[in-house]
Order: C-alpha cells, then sequence, then structure tokens
C-alpha cells in the first residue's frame, strides 16, 4: 500500500501535471510539467525523458541536473529493444555492482550517479520512450515507489501520444484540405449561422472576390438571380434554404453577378451537415459553373453530361464526408469514453489513498489499451490521406514473412484471441524483398479482421506457400462472413458490409482498404472470398519475390 505521504504528494503532482498538460502546446511544455510531477512525487533531484527516434535511437527531450558530457556519453543507452512489447521498469540499487552498466560504470561515476531506475514510456504496449530516476547514493526501491513512479509513467507516456495524435490529426487535416484544394472545384464552407469558415481558390474565381471569413454570410456572391432576371437576397439564396431548413437543395439554378458586373450560371449543391447527435454544426457547398452551357447552344449536350458528372461527384463526396463524420465520430467516442472512465476509477482509488495493484494495473492496462485503439484509428486516417495524397512511400529490405507471420500470430495472442491459430508453413524459404513495417500492418489487418468477424470459432486457418512469382498467404476464418456480392464493397474506405455492422463488430471499414493498397504498391495482390453469411471468410494476399515496383 502506498504510504500517506507519497500518496498525498503523488496525487498533488498528479493533479497539477494534469492541468499542465491540459493546456500545453508542445511537448517540451508538457516535457518540464513530467519532471516537475517526478520530482514532487518521488522527492528525487535528477530525472530526465527520453524518446525513441525516428531510427529507434533513444534521445535526450528533457532532463535536470544532467552534464552535457554525461548526456552525450550516454544517450541511446537502453536496457530494451526497441520492438520489445510491453517492457517492465528496470531498478538498479546499486551501478557500482550492477554487470549490465559495466561499460558505463566511469561516466556514472563521474557524474555522481550510484542508482537509478529505467521506467519504459509505451502506448499499447509498445515502447517509445522512458523516463530515468538517479540517485547520488546506492538506493533500495521500496514497492510504493515502483508503483508511484510507473503510474506516473503511463501518464507521461499517454500525455506524449495524446500530443502526437493531435498533430497526426491536424496534419491529416491540412493534408485532406490541400487535396480537397487541388481537386479543381469550387466549395466553401459555412457555420450552422450561415457564416462563411472556409473557401477555396476556386470558388473565390467564380464569385470574382474573397469573402471575409468570419463576417460574410450564405455565399460570397456580389449579387444573384434567378434564370428569368429576379433579384435573390443572400438569405433566400439555396445555402441559406438548405441551412434554415435542414436538407440539400438540388437541381436549383442560380445566376451570380461578380464586382466587375460579369456574370456566371452556376448550380450549387448546398448540403447540411450535422454531428453524431443529429445537431446541425453547418453546411458545405460545391459549385459548378454551367455559363458555357448557357452561351454556346451547340455545347449543350457536354455541358449536360458534365453537370451530371459533377453532381454525381459533389454528392458521392457529400456523401463519403457524412458516413466519415459519423462513423469518426462513433469509433473515437466509444475509446475516448472508455480512457476517462478508468481515468476517473483510478484516480478515484488514490485520492481515497488505498489502491489495490490489481486494480490499479487493471485500469492503467485499460488506459494504454484504449489509448492504443484511439492511436490505431488515427494511424488508419493517416494512412488514408497518405495513400490519396501519394506521400506514402515504401522502404524495401529482406524480410523473412514466416518469421514476421509467426510474431503476429503470437501478438493476436497476447491481445486475448481465443481462437487457435493452425499455421501450415508449405514452404521454408519465406524471404521476399519488402517494406517490413507494412507488410507487418497487412499481416495483422487480415489477422485481426479473422479474429474480429469469428468470434465464437475454435480455429483460425492460416497457409503460406510460395510459387514461382512468390509467396501466397491465406486467412482462412470460420465467422459471420458475407455476401458474395458484396466483395468489393470490403475494400472501399468506410466501407463495411450490412451484417457486419448489424453484427455491431468495431471498426471504421478501412483496414483492408489500406491493405490492399499497400499490397499492390508491393506489386501483388489481396483478395477476398465467401460463400456467404455465416459461412467464414477467406483472405488471399500475394507477393512478388522481386519486390515493390521490380520490372
Amino acid at each position: 500500500m502506498v504510504t500517506t505521504s507519497l500518496a498525498i504528494g503523488a496525487l498533488q503532482a498528479l493533479h497539477t501535471f494534469s492541468r499542465s498538460v491540459a493546456i500545453a502546446r508542445s511537448l517540451d511544455e508538457i516535457f518540464d510539467a513530467s519532471l516537475a510531477c517526478v520530482a514532487d512525487s518521488l522527492r528525487v533531484e535528477r530525472s530526465s525523458i527520453l524518446l525513441l527516434d525516428g531510427a529507434d535511437v533513444m534521445r535526450f527531450r528533457a532532463w535536470t541536473g544532467l552534464s552535457a558530457e554525461y548526456r552525450t556519453a550516454v544517450e541511446g543507452h537502453s536496457p530494451w529493444a526497441p520492438d520489445t512489447l510491453n517492457p517492465e521498469s528496470v531498478l538498479v540499487p546499486s551501478t557500482s555492482s550492477d554487470p549490465s552498466l559495466t561499460e558505463l560504470r566511469p561516466v556514472l561515476d563521474a557524474e555522481r550517479i550510484k542508482s537509478v531506475a529505467f521506467i519504459p514510456l509505451t502506448t499499447s504496449g509498445r515502447l517509445i520512450g522512458k523516463f530515468m530516476l538517479y540517485y547520488d547514493a546506492p538506493h533500495e526501491f521500496t514497492d510504493d515507489e515502483v508503483l508511484v513512479a510507473e503510474v506516473l509513467g503511463t501518464h507521461i507516456g499517454l500525455a506524449v501520444d495524446r500530443y502526437r495524435s493531435s498533430e497526426s490529426a491536424a496534419l491529416n487535416e491540412q493534408r485532406q484540405r490541400a487535396l480537397v484544394d487541388s481537386m479543381g472545384v469550387a466549395a466553401y464552407v459555412t457555420d450552422e449561422a450561415g457564416v462563411i469558415t472556409y473557401f477555396n481558390e476556386e470558388a473565390a474565381a467564380l464569385w470574382g472576390r474573397r469573402p471575409v471569413v468570419g463576417r460574410d454570410l450564405w455565399c460570397g456572391s456580389w449579387a444573384m438571380f434567378r434564370p428569368d432576371g429576379e433579384r435573390i437576397p443572400h438569405d433566400q439564396c439555396p445555402m441559406a434554404i438548405a441551412l434554415k431548413e435542414g436538407r440539400p437543395i438540388r437541381d436549383v439554378e442560380i445566376v451570380a453577378e461578380r464586382p466587375d458586373g460579369e456574370r456566371a450560371h452556376i448550380l450549387p449543391f448546398p448540403t447540411p451537415l450535422f454531428d453524431s447527435t443529429g445537431r446541425l454544426i453547418g453546411a458545405i457547398n460545391v459549385m459548378v459553373d454551367i455559363t458555357e452551357r448557357q452561351r454556346t447552344e451547340a455545347e449543350r449536350h457536354e455541358l449536360l453530361k458534365a453537370e451530371r458528372v459533377a453532381r454525381a461527384q459533389a454528392e458521392a463526396a457529400v456523401r463519403a464526408r457524412d458516413e466519415f463524420l459519423s462513423i469518426a465520430s462513433h469509433e473515437l467516442r466509444n475509446p475516448v469514453a472508455g480512457l476517462r472512465g478508468a481515468a476517473q476509477l483510478l484516480q478515484r482509488m488514490l485520492r481515497r489513498g488505498d489502491p489495490k495493484p490489481g486494480q490499479v494495473e487493471r485500469y492503467t492496462d485499460a488506459l494504454v489499451e484504449t489509448s492504443g485503439r484511439m492511436a490505431r484509428l488515427l494511424d488508419d486516417l493517416l494512412d488514408v490521406a497518405r495513400l490519396e495524397s501519394g506521400q506514402l512511400s515504401l522502404h524495401p529490405e529482406e524480410t523473412d514473412v514466416l518469421a514476421m507471420l509467426r510474431s503476429v500470430i503470437d501478438e493476436c495472442r497476447t491481445q486475448g484471441a481465443t481462437q487457435k491459430f493452425d499455421l501450415i508453413a508449405e514452404t521454408r524459404s519465406a524471404t521476399i524483398l519488402a517494406d517490413p513495417l507494412r507488410l507487418r500492418q497487412i499481416v495483422a489487418n487480415l489477422l485481426d479482421n479473422a479474429v474480429k468477424y469469428s468470434p465464437n470459432a475454435d480455429e483460425i486457418c492460416v497457409t503460406l506457400r510460395r510459387n514461382a512469382q512468390g509467396l501466397t498467404l491465406e486467412v482462412l476464418d470460420h465467422g459471420i462472413g458475407f455476401p458474395p456480392e458484396a466483395t468489393d464493397q470490403l475494400f472501399v474506405p468506410f466501407g463495411r458490409t450490412a451484417n457486419a455492422r448489424s453484427a455491431n463488430v468495431p471498426g471504421m471499414g478501412l483496414g483492408l482498404h489500406i491493405s490492399r493498397e499497400l499490397a499492390e504498391m508491393h506489386g501483388g495482390t489481396l483478395r477476398a472470398s465467401s460463400p456467404g453469411e455465416g459461412l467464414g471468410a477467406r483472405m488471399i494476399l500475394t507477393l512478388p519475390t522481386a519486390g515493390p515496383n521490380a520490372n
């Protein structure tokens, strides 16, 4: 049991840390708050935080009481391999008697460090860094200190992960906006009151002016008219009607007058946007310039055809946006609620000063697992944006697919899969040229789908074979399956079959889409088949031996 003074100190420090993190605008501010929390809760004068960089090397990010010479000498040292799952704390009561620190002993002695503690920082069990405690004399760590240190490690890891996720989400939004801007379709967005909050360059060109964001209402046109010449007040334009009546407006033509007097015939497609509760939050309007159709009757047929295509694209874009908002808000709301619930239970327990180790472990595990789920959701969204913008690249190297497959199966087991994995390797030579991280992502997606969609099955059959072209991996489950005619739907972003939705299996419908794109980038294929609902499913991945973009 944590002593009263230590518990009070830890709670006060955590309270201050939480408030600081909530308003932090950078990782450096999070690190400063973390070190202050470590000092206040564990009463240690020297500490540091290190994170793995892009090359999986531990780098100092923040520290107190450490010389530049010491940091240079020990940077990169870690008691865990970068790919260690669920690493445990390493405590060194005396550096002079620990054989693992023999090579560093002169550096430690010069820095007057006689005892250290390595506390891992993780997300979803994956190592992202560590924080260190340093003592000037040999120090026997109590169970109370270890518990408080590991709770702090969990909070620091979550804070870093949340900030990184926020940065990723902002970057994803920027890339999505850049993608929309590059499509060449005039569009703008308003809030629920009709105030313009965003417009692209195509819209400004169509209006002949740039409206004032945050002030102009309904539409950026200088003046609007009906085709018969009747003037349309701005508060009666199609966008205004769509917002006031809460419904899309279609098949209405308007004539927009620019400040220089030139007029353009426009087909607008204003569509209200709603949040997950059904509350109106704004609207998006895609505008198609049909001026040439009015000017030249000889081009009428081609313009009408372009109008239909543009309408279909606009409606598809609106449907995709609406579906994304609905799915993303649902999928992210659940883990956020889980995080809050586990944190409140843990906080309540610590405030009572009577934390039960089993319960603390269960709640911290829940925090890590749920934050990991959120990270995976955001990673999927970011991957989709990268794929659509052509900014996702591969880094191929010699990769042992069989060893990777066994590792992913072991990971599925540790994450609670109840099914038995029957691995049939029909080849001993399973090395190909591939990006190991992206290939692992494909394999993990296939096995995770098999586990999720066959909750009542006893076995999942995984077969790996080699042929003249390369490797073929088949994953066969005995789960809910899908109608054969719905096969293509599986690989569409946010696409899920009706029986998957009715079975309440969680997911955003991005995994198979991302996996097929990655397989094709490797020069391979990913196919799916099922005899029908309730009859299981088979996923077939083929990969060439020569690797991506081979000639």
